[in-house]
């Protein structure tokens, strides 16, 4: 991709991803990144690996239960290559949710190197079909609380 794209082409995001009942530390002690295949199916832009750009969404939807921990979670924050990405926008019909595989770039035979969507509950989702695009860069455990954060003026 670096070589097809160059060095600000490859569009490197940190972005956040919630694996809801598997323990992130799993997917940590691979070499490779989020695998795609495990994605269950019909899911808006087909089987891939998804991320947001917005901890709110994740924590929302896809935050992981710390085990024996009343109010513990836990989400990962991953390092992407997004490369050249098709904009599905807000579309969310029966053809992204059937992707297998990258759509192609028009006109070639070449195929973009990830999916974007969104905002969807506010926010942009970005999705790879490769484990070799993503890197787990943290697990981040985080304590909720009923009792909103202060604010400071």
């Amino acid at each position: 991709m670096k070589r097809r794209l160059g060095e600000v082409g490859i569009n490197q995001r940190a972005l956040f991803h919630g694996t809801k009942f598997t323990n992130p530390r799993q997917l940590a002690t691979g070499v490779d990144g989020i695998d795609p295949r495990c994605t269950p199916p019909g899911r808006y832009y087909g089987t891939g690996a998804y991320f947001s750009e917005d901890l709110d969404y994740v924590d929302s939807w896809y935050a992981f239960k710390v085990p024996g921990h009343a109010d513990l979670y836990q989400v990962i924050v991953a390092h992407v290559l997004c490369g050249q990405q098709y904009d599905f926008g807000e579309e969310v019909t029966r053809e992204p949710a059937e992707l297998r595989r990258r759509p192609y770039i028009p006109g070639t035979t070449i195929t973009y190197d990830s999916v974007k969507g969104g905002p969807h509950r506010g926010s942009y989702m970005h999705v790879v079909y490769s484990a070799t695009r993503s890197h787990i860069s943290y697990i981040v455990t985080y304590r909720k609380s009923d009792t909103p954060a202060p604010v400071h003026p």
